[in-house]
């Protein structure tokens, strides 16, 4: 009767034990499965201790390592021509764990703008932890990093949210001659469309969460680089608690197998659509590395492979009111203000992502668009109807 208890009210822990040993050897899964658990079991007490001394592999606690994110960071590392990487919790983490291993205060960085909003917020608060900070924009940098003494290098390019194109291999040749580490986020580009591993840069990050997910329902990022480079990542992260969660990381992971057939998709819509915004008389500039009239085509041909990507950027000739009701009269461009979504997306950066960055170089009534992979000809239809109704057929002058 005790026996009988146990087992209905699901107390017989050895039969459990042996079951999760059984599974845990018999399934030959054909996908990574999710390891959603926060601890690991040790076989022994010197198995334990050769994880946490770092003479042995094995999984801990999915703070400090989990498979799952591990994975997506070998999967970018390949993608992108690097030796290692890892997954982390969202771009930030990213960004701020991979700049932690490299910086100690008194150190000077040097960064591109402009920047997305959350990087540069960031850097301006790492100066109050005793980290030099320079800005430096699309045509002074190379001038700049000449000049100047730097510990870190970080450039974002194509740029948030003017797409400026940045030089990687010549920033490269540049920082390598001053022994600085040249850190570049490939966020807009992907590995699709650009590899700065194979133009020098030491290591890439990612915001995870745009289009290597692709499908707007997941948050993350990945460090990749020269293992040694990793392995540091890897102890500032587990101290920051900054890794990849499973699911998310197996999201991310998903998302990557369609990567090449949606960047494909995205770069076509977006170079039709910077054309189709080119010809308008109610856009006063339009921003895509695509276009031949853009101020730096000429690198981004050279650097930029099958493609430009899906960021189209664009100055509207009115004042915020005509923004504001350019952008309430969009139907299939959602206002929302991440990218990289399967769904076209909308936002306007000085009064979203970039409203509390303390770099605006770019104008106030900008709007940026994130062209997904819907049809094409219907995404023109509903910017040609939101012109219309903004502008009812007449040029703001």
């Amino acid at each position: 009767m005790k026996d009988d208890t146990k087992i209905v009210r699901g107390l017989d822990e050895e039969a459990f034990h042996k079951l999760d040993a059984h599974l845990n050897k018999s399934i030959n899964s054909h996908r990574l499965p999710i390891y959603q658990t926060s601890t690991y079991l040790f076989d022994s007490i010197e198995e334990a201790y050769g994880a946490f001394t770092g003479t042995e592999h094995h999984h801990i606690y999915s703070r400090v390592s989990n498979p799952n994110a591990i994975y997506l960071g070998a999967k970018v590392a390949i993608l992108e021509g690097a030796e290692a990487g890892i997954g982390l919790n969202s771009g930030m983490s990213a960004i701020i764990t991979a700049l932690l291993t490299l910086l100690r205060p008194g150190d000077s960085l040097i960064a591109s703008k402009p920047l997305y909003g959350g990087t540069s917020e960031l850097l301006e608060f790492l100066k109050e932890f005793g980290i030099k900070v320079k800005f430096s924009d699309a045509d002074s940098i190379y001038e700049d990093l000449e000049r100047g003494s730097y510990k870190v290098c970080l450039i974002e390019t194509p740029a948030n949210p003017t797409l400026d194109i940045f030089d990687i291999s010549l920033i490269s040749k540049l920082c390598k001659e001053k022994g600085t580490f040249l850190l570049v986020d490939n966020t807009f580009a992907t590995p699709y469309h650009q590899k700065p591993i194979k133009l020098g840069a030491d290591a890439v990050i990612h915001s995870s969460t745009k289009y290597l997910s692709g499908h707007g329902d997941t948050i993350g990022g990945v460090i990749v680089g020269k293992e040694d480079f990793i392995k540091k990542v890897l102890h500032t992260m587990k101290l920051l608690g900054t890794i990849a969660q499973p699911f998310n990381a197996w999201l991310t992971a998903r998302g990557i197998r369609t990567l090449a057939v949606r960047m494909r998709k995205h770069s076509e819509n977006a170079l039709k659509i910077a054309r189709y915004l080119e010809s308008k008389e109610e856009v006063l500039k339009v921003y895509y590395p695509g276009l031949p009239s853009f101020k730096y085509y000429h690198i981004a041909i050279r650097q930029m492979e099958n493609g430009f990507s899906g960021m189209v950027s664009f100055v509207l000739d009115g004042n915020i009111d005509h923004l504001k009701k350019f952008i309430s009269n969009l139907s299939l461009f959602h206002f929302a203000v991440s990218l990289g979504d399967t769904d076209s997306l909308v936002t306007a950066p000085a009064l979203t992502t970039h409203a509390l960055s303390p770099i605006k170089d770019f104008p106030e009534n900008l709007i940026r668009l994130s062209v997904g992979i819907e049809d094409v000809d219907d995404l023109i239809e509903d910017l040609e109807n939101a012109f219309r109704k903004t502008f009812h057929g007449q040029r703001v002058k």
